[in-house]
């Protein structure tokens, strides 16, 4: 009897020798974010860093989709890598500095994207954003303290937008935005400060300021002003 019980209990340990440690493992959820080029996940969200990201950069997520998790930037934030999100036939990307296919909130007080030396980075982008909300998503702005500031460098390229969204952008209170796209006159002619598609696209604005320079379109969509 006691022979028998030994044998099986080897037989359980060589059992679960067997198995992959990966199975206890805890599982990593994912978001649709990506920072600076950097996957957003349950496993990064409270320290997102990377070589495109200078500062302190954390993500909240949210149980309910609908209401939009949060992604908090903190003073002086900039971002410098981007996430190729597509490719055209001839392996030319479509870069995105902050990109999501889920709802999403961001709080920041001052916070600089900059993807003018991108080129020098070796790729070879037919379109640049510095936000991109895809999959019909929202995107909302607001700031931690008492005014906000997003500045938006942005390279020549063939399109290129300050903010691309499939739904609406509302922009708080007191929040300046600074969008500033180094457009060769004459050669492309997509270039958007914001745009804004779809059935619910439209730009929410209270009380901001807008400085959007070198676009040859501002705004695209409806604008809501109050």
């Amino acid at each position: 009897m006691k022979k028998r019980v030994l044998s099986l209990l080897l037989c359980l340990v060589m059992a679960l020798s067997l198995v992959p440690s990966m199975a206890f493992a805890e599982e990593v959820e994912h978001y649709g974010l990506w920072v600076g080029g950097v996957e957003v996940t349950s496993a990064n969200r409270t320290n997102i860093t990377g070589e495109g990201i200078q500062g302190d950069v954390k993500y909240f997520p949210n149980s309910n989709p609908e209401t939009g998790g949060f992604l908090q930037l903190a003073n002086d934030v900039v971002i410098s890598g981007s996430f190729a999100y597509d490719y055209d036939n001839y392996g030319n990307s479509m870069e995105a500095a902050i990109y999501s296919e889920r709802n999403l909130r961001i709080t920041s007080s001052n916070t600089t994207i900059d993807l003018r030396d991108i080129y020098e980075q070796g790729k070879r982008p037919t379109e640049i954003d510095g936000i991109c909300m895809m999959n019909s998503s929202w995107l909302d702005i607001s700031t931690s303290g008492s005014v906000g500031e997003l500045t938006i460098n942005l390279p020549d390229c063939q399109t290129c937008c300050g903010i691309y969204c499939e739904d609406r952008v509302s922009i708080a209170t007191n929040y300046n935005m600074f969008v500033n796209i180094n457009m060769t006159p004459g050669v492309y002619e997509d270039s958007y400060g914001i745009c804004t598609t779809g059935d619910e696209g439209e730009l929410s604005l209270s009380n901001g300021v807008f400085h959007i320079v070198g676009a040859c379109h501002p705004v695209y969509g409806k604008v809501e002003t109050n």
